[in-house]
């Protein structure tokens, strides 16, 4: 084929990017309550997989859905994944499943009693302040309060000002 031009074929084959984790690193739920959280990737994950993840829950591999009710309290480190034909991405979730509190709340003389039901291996610190938004300075009352699984009565002295009340983990 004097001076005519040829073909070629040439066969490409074009393996997909490794997903990169694009969801939060972090989450935070209530032990007993319902939960949900979403793996998303970029570059068309196909599957997922997470390790670690605390009693309660579980992971659905198609759709990368971590769901269910936590039943323990405390903070996981759960290793999350996303894969697909070129390979598995991976990142770091940390999960806190904090108490469930309700708390009873009584004015006996000049004080407020908060009544507060512990879970086990879990401490809580009851704390005060008169404004809240930015400004708001929360003072503790009383010592730090260990969980037991048994209630715990703090009296919180009433004043002339609006008290705001709050419970924190520690």
């Amino acid at each position: 084929n004097a001076g005519g031009i040829g073909s070629r074929t040439l066969l490409l084959t074009v393996n997909p990017l490794v997903p990169v984790i694009t969801s939060a690193a972090t989450a935070t739920t209530t032990v007993g309550q319902s939960f949900s959280y979403t793996i998303t990737a970029d570059n068309a994950p196909t599957s997922f997989a997470a390790t670690g993840l605390p009693a309660g829950l579980s992971i659905n591999p198609d759709t990368g859905v971590i769901s269910g009710t936590p039943t323990t309290v405390g903070s996981s480190t759960i290793t999350i994944n996303a894969s697909n034909a070129g390979g598995m991405g991976s990142q770091t979730l940390l999960l806190t499943v904090n108490p469930q509190l309700s708390l009873a709340i009584a004015r006996v003389g000049g004080v407020v009693r908060l009544t507060v039901p512990t879970q086990s291996n879990v401490s809580y610190q009851v704390q005060s302040c008169n404004t809240l938004g930015a400004s708001a300075v929360w003072v503790n009352e009383g010592s730090t309060v260990s969980g037991t699984g048994s209630p715990v009565i703090v009296d919180i002295a009433e004043s002339s000002t609006t008290k705001f009340i709050r419970v924190v983990t520690q």
